[in-house]
């Protein structure tokens, strides 16, 4: 298959994708969408296995690694700001601080999956110290979201 080819079958698959994914979720039909995914991602991953061309090279890896790092660092910025503008008016309507806690929450949550990520990559091993140390740390602050989320709905 040439890269040409593989590029329109990978349009093709998005766009049936996004309108069975999109039905599905109208419909409330959550495991239809799961396996939607599941499967698209199945199937695009044999066929870029069937490409016989390149499909990235080194520049194509550090550009993505920097706009990957820009748009983390754009996020946790913008998240800090919404976080505190909706925590100045939590007064007004409590509702803000539980977006505010949310968003607070899911800034950290990313940050430290990238680092997580990060040191797997950069490293290449798993288990030292300080990646485990990382995950156990992201696992905390997942289960406080959740655990949070579930109280403030009560």
């Amino acid at each position: 298959m040439t890269l040409k080819q593989y590029q329109k079958f990978r349009m093709i698959l998005t766009i049936i994708i996004a309108m069975i994914f999109s039905q599905a979720i109208i419909n409330q039909n959550f495991f239809l969408s799961i396996s939607i995914i599941i499967l698209a991602l199945l199937l695009h991953l044999f066929i870029r296995s069937r490409v016989e061309e390149i499909l990235h090279d080194e520049r194509d890896w550090a550009i993505g690694g920097k706009a990957a790092l820009s748009a983390i660092t754009a996020y946790s910025w913008m998240g800090l700001a919404v976080m505190l503008i909706l925590k100045s008016q939590a007064i007004l309507n409590p509702v803000y601080d539980i977006i505010a806690n949310t968003i607070a929450f899911s800034v950290c949550i990313l940050m430290l999956l990238y680092a997580f990520i990060y040191r797997i990559h950069h490293k290449g091993k798993i288990f030292s110290i300080y990646t485990i140390f990382t995950l156990i740390v992201l696992v905390a602050f997942v289960a406080m979201a959740i655990y949070g989320i579930i109280n403030a709905v009560k």
